[in-house]
């Protein structure tokens, strides 16, 4: 964008979440990820009301258990505190978007414009299969991602392949080498030297992971996850864009907005498992995000995205369950107790609300207030939280109203669960 726009000051900010940041009020333009402005509306910023605009990209992110319930809430506050500002909220995978523009009181538009066509399909024992053809693998690997790779790099193209887990993502790359290292030139194995070396050093003493990885990039191959420090995320992803690394294996951290070139993408795995819902199918929307990531601006004309089924029969079921069904609808995730915790605390730490009502009407506000309107059920679980904050000292009571106490301020300002903090005021006191 400095490119683009070299007359505006434009800044970036996202990281140390117990900052003011005063710089960035002399800037035109500021990125900043949703915890970041939310904590900075804690710190209690004062050019909130100079902002014209604001735009959410990728706002489907509502829906994420760990990120949706801040952006929710941070959505609502803007509402409030820049009642006069335009907002613009993008996104490629809503299956409610009506439902959304009206809780945003915005208008919907919609588009199914894409500046590089993208070809979606299934690939099985050698062929790539799309809704009208079927294509042969140029190639003679028996492994699935590893026939479309040799075939992707057959054409002078690069692949990104998704897995479910960085364990998967970390051997699919050390499989993966044998085929790069055969496409790379004299002159590109020379380059890659020099990246495998920042990979390498990018931490003081090299673990076994950074010299796993600096091994795989000297062979035109790379993981990418969110062990990764970012010098060598951004080595990783810059070689890539220059046409170095040929193939890049990761897991759901490059799923969200990214531009990297490549022209195929593969979504290996459609489940996942985790302790506590134990194993799950990817949601459609998840699977787009991914398929998205193939044939971007400015590197290719087309683009060609893949699932990989285990049986012929698998092929049919891959087609009509992900890539010719509607998008899945979002909803809130914003009852969950201790992201509410957190958030009511600041609100009275801030001085933003500091009675029950308030509280509980700015629930009522947000989008999960507005998709399930429950008020009374809203009122009840706030007000148990402020009186659970006065019990342990975070919050006083004067009159109908409440403040933060010096603790629950700073609480509240370091960005952490209230019930974390009252376990370490609990237990510090007791550590020899």
């Amino acid at each position: 964008m400095k490119k683009a726009y070299p007359f505006l000051k434009i800044a970036i900010s996202i990281g140390d979440l117990d900052s003011l940041d005063h710089w960035l009020a002399g800037y035109d333009i500021i990125f900043v990820s949703t915890e970041k402005l939310d904590s900075l509306i804690r710190h209690g910023i004062d050019w909130l009301d100079q902002v014209g605009v604001i735009v959410f990209d990728e706002v489907h992110m509502i829906d994420d258990a760990s990120r949706g319930p801040t952006l929710d809430i941070l959505i609502s506050k803007l509402k409030i505190l820049c009642r006069h500002a335009q907002f613009i909220a993008l996104s490629a995978t809503i299956g409610n978007a009506e439902e959304l523009a009206r809780w945003f009181n915005a208008k919907l538009v919609e588009s199914d414009y894409r500046p590089v066509k993208l070809e979606k399909g299934v690939a099985y024992n050698g062929k790539a299969y799309f809704e009208d053809r079927e294509e042969l693998l140029n190639g003679t690997s028996i492994i699935p991602e590893l026939r479309i790779a040799q075939d992707t790099l057959s054409k002078g193209k690069q692949l990104l392949v998704f897995y479910a887990t960085k364990k998967y993502a970390e051997s699919g790359a050390e499989r993966m080498a044998e085929i790069t290292e055969k496409s790379l030139t004299e002159e590109e194995k020379e380059k890659l030297k020099q990246v495998s070396n920042s990979v390498l050093h990018a931490l003081s003493r090299p673990t076994a992971q950074c010299e796993k990885l600096a091994k795989l990039v000297e062979k035109g191959v790379a993981f990418h996850h969110s062990g990764l420090v970012n010098e060598q995320r951004h080595a990783v992803e810059e070689a890539f864009k220059a046409n170095l690394i040929k193939v890049i294996c990761s897991t759901t951290t490059l799923g969200l907005g990214v531009n990297l070139p490549a022209h195929t993408v593969i979504v290996r795995d459609t489940s996942r498992y985790s302790e506590d819902e134990g194993a799950s199918k990817l949601g459609v929307n998840e699977v787009v995000q991914l398929f998205g990531r193939a044939g971007r601006p400015a590197y290719d004309k087309n683009g060609r995205a893949l699932l990989i089924a285990r049986s012929k029969y698998e092929i049919a079921d891959l087609f009509q369950r992900y890539i010719n069904a509607p998008l899945d609808p979002i909803s809130s995730k914003l009852g969950v107790l201790p992201v509410l915790r957190t958030h009511v605390l600041a609100f009275i730490a801030t001085g933003m609300f500091r009675t029950k009502e308030a509280i509980a009407d700015f629930l009522s506000g947000t989008f999960y207030g507005f998709q399930f309107g429950n008020a009374g059920l809203l009122y009840e679980m706030s007000s148990s939280i402020v009186d659970t904050f006065v019990d342990w000292g975070f919050v006083r009571q004067i009159g109908s109203a409440y403040e933060a106490t010096k603790i629950g301020k700073r609480v509240s300002e370091l960005y952490i669960d209230p019930l974390t903090a009252k376990w370490l005021l609990d237990t510090l006191p007791h550590a020899q």
